[in-house]
């Protein structure tokens, strides 16, 4: 098989989970996802260990499989996409879990080894469909390789799904919509609160 048939089958397995467990992009959270987990029978377990690069890790104890989740990822867009990689897993990774852990670390969407570049893809389709962000991109008219950083900061406020900047950024660029690593060491919580101020909870914070 090569890896755009794979690919190609795990973003159809995951608009069928999708429906399977009736998740929306409007309603996709920790939440949702811990009720996914319970119906699938996986144990979700929080992992205090410090590991910089860990986000999760999936195993089978004899025939119950188990999720480790990184206690550290923050905030909770990271969170929510870990837990939905390490189920790409759960679902096609099995039987190779029964003979030893596998271990979710961030990889690209053009390197990698295929087993987790493909959990990428199958997390990416499962909380935001291609098909709804290419329509959302298509909305907001701005033409390849013309995207700037506040072009990609108004992305993410105009967005409907729980993603990190981090996801946007692969999309468009797996889309060749912008250059690959173009944005690369943009500060965009920054930036974000220079262009639209600094959100009422964070304010909050700080009296």
């Amino acid at each position: 098989m090569t890896p755009s048939t794979y690919y190609g089958r795990l973003k159809a397995l995951a608009l069928e989970k999708r429906e399977l467990h009736k998740l929306t992009t409007t309603t996709m959270s920790l939440t949702t996802l811990r009720q996914v987990y319970k119906q699938e029978g996986i144990r979700l377990d929080l992992w205090g260990y410090k590991l910089r690069k860990v986000r999760g890790v999936y195993m089978v104890i004899g025939d119950e499989p188990h999720v480790l989740l990184n206690k550290g990822i923050k905030p909770i867009e990271p969170r929510i996409f870990t837990m939905a990689h390490e189920l790409k897993h759960h679902y096609v990774d099995y039987e190779l879990a029964k003979t030893g852990l596998l271990g979710c670390q961030d990889v690209s969407w053009s390197q990698g080894p295929t087993i987790e570049i493909g959990a990428e893809i199958f997390a990416s389709e499962l909380i935001y469909p291609e098909t709804e962000f290419l329509e959302l991109v298509e909305d907001i008219g701005i033409a390849k390789g013309e995207w700037n950083c506040e072009d990609v900061v108004r992305l993410k406020k105009n967005c409907p799904a729980p993603v990190s900047y981090a996801f946007l950024v692969k999309r468009l660029e797996w889309f060749g919509t912008i250059e690959r690593g173009v944005f690369r060491g943009v500060k965009w919580q920054n930036l974000e609160e220079r262009m639209f101020g600094i959100p009422f909870y964070r304010r909050n914070r700080r009296f």
